[in-house]
């Protein structure tokens, strides 16, 4: 059983959020956690220069906030936009608590989601501390099974933490290596 699933057992109303709406404000504090129920939401920033800054993407049966409702500092780090139409579960930290203890089912499905959570956050930071642009994109190509799918170039660039013209650089350059293959959308680790 998934999350949603608890939560409509549970009689936990789920709220309609269309697309373009800014549910929270850079800055806004977080007084509950959200769990996306269909559609999508994105935590966005900008820097200083006025470029775009995604700190997360959350798809249905993710939650958002929980890391933040029980920290001292609880202010969102960017606007939470939905993406496309969204229902979304807003759950109060109380009631929160309360599933953790006494739903069983809910409390094991929350740890696996922890587990991968902290497991991808390493795979970033490690990511992050690679210095040059090609031992990032092999590292984060490894990571991924050694084939990747994206929708454009720039969108790749963000992901890998790469400036777009150098990461269309390194793809043709690794290209004509033979290190990897690059279909429609695609890319392949070779070797």
């Amino acid at each position: 059983m998934d999350f949603i699933q608890i939560l409509e057992q549970e009689n936990i109303q789920s709220k309609f959020f269309p697309k373009g709406t800014v549910l929270f404000h850079e800055g806004d504090e977080c007084q509950n956690i959200g769990l996306v129920k269909t559609g999508y939401i994105r935590i966005q920033s900008y820097s200083i220069k006025g470029t775009e800054i995604v700190y997360n993407e959350i798809k249905p049966n993710d939650f958002f906030g929980v890391h933040l409702v029980f920290d001292q500092n609880n202010k969102y780090r960017g606007n939470v936009v939905a993406i496309e139409d969204c229902q979304i579960f807003v759950i109060s930290k109380v009631e929160f608590q309360r599933l953790i203890q006494e739903n069983t089912e809910f409390f094991l499905e929350f740890m696996k989601l922890e587990s991968s959570f902290v497991k991808s956050l390493n795979q970033h930071i490690k990511l992050l501390t690679l210095s040059s642009a090609e031992e990032r994109f092999i590292f984060y190509l490894q990571s991924n099974g050694g084939q990747i799918t994206y929708k454009s170039i720039t969108t790749l660039a963000q992901s890998v933490h790469l400036e777009r013209e150098t990461l269309s650089r390194l793809i043709s350059k690794l290209e004509k290596r033979h290190l990897i293959r690059r279909l429609s959308h695609q890319i392949i680790l070779l070797n």
